[in-house]
């Protein structure tokens, strides 16, 4: 019995066993270079699975318990020597009574440009000066005063640089209800979403946007300034397709900063060296060498892995430079030299021969575009001044016009002498002159409408026909030339009692045969 009960149970345990869980491992090597077109075929069939978004189910306890250090009306963020002043002073758009905040008062959302770890950029309209700019609001309130300084720290460090051509342009900060503010120039568009349209940039464009960064990131240099995130993302093109470096939030300065943190910077674009040190001109100049190869073999950078330790060391297969220039392919490699030392500086790559041939030719255009932008900046003042200048020119002209066309009107208004023909024509005038008028062969025309228009309004050789055709009762045969000559001086003498001057001075034109 107990051999059965044993047996039957042993049945029943294999039957209802559970399956043992083997362990699957993953291979978790990098997957070999390739290029983003290779990477979306390859991608093309799987769908992507998405992680639901997390939401937050309870307020934030700034809205219930205001930061002290948070400043909730608008102000101006402002690290030169002029105090900070409260913007709401120079806005006659902003009203302050109602809910409404400062930014949505002013400035009208146009679209939405990107959206980052820290902060979202909109291109906007303002409704102040009529211009477009970009705006970069962060996306949370700061957390402490501490996070409130760090985010400052990018307003202070765009604010202190010197200008240039090849970096946005800073206009103005502020904060509101405990979120920060940037608004910078506005440009078409950021080169990854430019590359990621076309996929095979022209190599005459590379250049120029090589040219571009590397005097932009001299200029930051000579200043002792690291920008440390130089990626296609943080770089940007203008309509005319100038690349400027914006994004400065994570800029290091060599004289006064002494900690880094590399995990702020994308892995994509980061020098080797960054890892275990301090980042140096070198890192940049490796930035600048990687993001020149992106953009020129559209290569899928990796992150990590292998692969990422493979583009480091300098082990980057010559297929995906297939079509390049040697002098472009010589130079960046140059840029990413794994050893740092080796690396050029960024007045070492501008003075390279390949560059500095093509360097005047965009400075040439660079000037140029500089040029059209500070006259379209004063368009409206500069065609206010120059209708001002024309018009205070042309008062001596006008002058003169006006009086030649005074005294020419004078001339024609004027009567002859001694005949009422020419008077000033009022009804008064008109029915005296119509119930004096006698007619020159003894009728009185004037209840005759027709005879009394064609009397002041015909020509006198047209009379002297029709009266010519009366006395000869409409003959079509010609008369001798002796007679049609005697004949004409009979109706000149008749006619030129009180005719008008002008008129007796004009010959009479010869009609043909009578």
């Amino acid at each position: 019995m107990d051999h059965e009960t044993e047996a039957s149970s042993s049945l029943c345990d294999e039957a209802f066993r559970s399956p043992s869980v083997q362990p699957k491992f993953y291979d978790t090597r990098a997957s070999p270079l390739s290029t983003k077109r290779e990477k979306m075929r390859r991608n093309s069939g799987r769908t992507p699975c998405s992680v639901p978004r997390a939401v937050k189910t309870a307020p934030p306890l700034s809205r219930i318990y205001p930061r002290r250090f948070a400043l909730q009306t608008p102000h101006q963020v402002s690290f030169r020597n002029i105090p900070p002043d409260n913007i709401v002073a120079h806005s006659p758009l902003y009203n302050p009574h109602i809910s409404m905040p400062y930014f949505e008062q002013c400035y009208t959302i146009e679209r939405k440009l990107g959206q980052g770890s820290f902060g979202e950029a909109y291109a906007v309209f303002c409704k102040e000066d009529g211009r477009r700019y970009a705006v970069k609001r962060a996306l949370d309130a700061f957390r402490s005063s501490a996070d409130r300084n760090l985010k400052l720290r990018e307003v202070q460090k765009h604010e202190l640089l010197p200008s240039h051509i090849n970096l946005v342009q800073f206009c103005k900060a502020w904060e509101e209800n405990g979120r920060l503010y940037i608004l910078t120039e506005l440009c078409e568009r950021s080169l990854l979403d430019y590359c990621s349209e076309i996929h095979t940039v022209p190599e005459k464009e590379i250049w120029n946007i090589f040219i571009d960064i590397l005097r932009a990131v001299d200029h930051l240099h000579s200043h002792d300034l690291l920008h440390v995130d130089i990626k296609p993302e943080n770089i940007f093109l203008t309509r005319d397709k100038v690349c400027k470096l914006g994004d400065f939030g994570l800029i290091f300065d060599l004289k006064n900063d002494t900690s880094y943190t590399p995990e702020e910077g994308d892995a994509k674009y980061l020098a080797p060296e960054v890892l275990n040190a301090s980042p140096t001109k070198a890192a940049d100049v490796f930035s600048i060498g990687i993001t020149i190869l992106e953009v020129t073999t559209d290569l899928d950078l990796p992150s990590r892995g292998d692969t990422w330790h493979q583009i480091r060391s300098g082990d980057i297969p010559d297929r995906f430079f297939m079509g390049v220039s040697k002098d472009l392919t010589r130079l960046i490699k140059w840029l990413m030299s794994p050893d740092p030392s080796a690396r050029p500086t960024t007045a070492q790559a501008l003075s390279d021969t390949a560059i500095a041939s093509r360097a005047s030719m965009r400075s040439c255009y660079l000037a140029y575009h500089q040029a059209m932008n500070m006259i379209s900046d004063h368009t409206n003042t500069v065609l206010v001044w120059l209708l001002a200048l024309i018009h205070l020119l042309a008062i001596p002209f006008l002058m003169f016009f006006d009086a030649l066309r005074k005294k020419k009107n004078d001339v024609c208004t004027t009567p002859y002498k001694g005949t009422t023909l020419f008077a000033t024509r009022t009804p008064e005038v008109n029915g005296s002159i119509r119930h004096k008028r006698i007619s020159r062969w003894g009728e009185d025309d004037s209840d005759s409408e027709e005879r009394y228009s064609r009397h002041n309004f015909t020509t006198l050789s047209k009379r002297f026909l029709e009266m010519e055709d009366q006395h000869s009762g409409g003959d079509p045969f010609p008369r001798p030339k002796e007679e049609k000559h005697e004949y004409h001086r009979t109706l000149v003498a008749q006619t030129a009692i009180e005719t008008p001057r002008h008129i007796k001075k004009k010959k009479l034109p010869f009609r043909g045969p009578l």
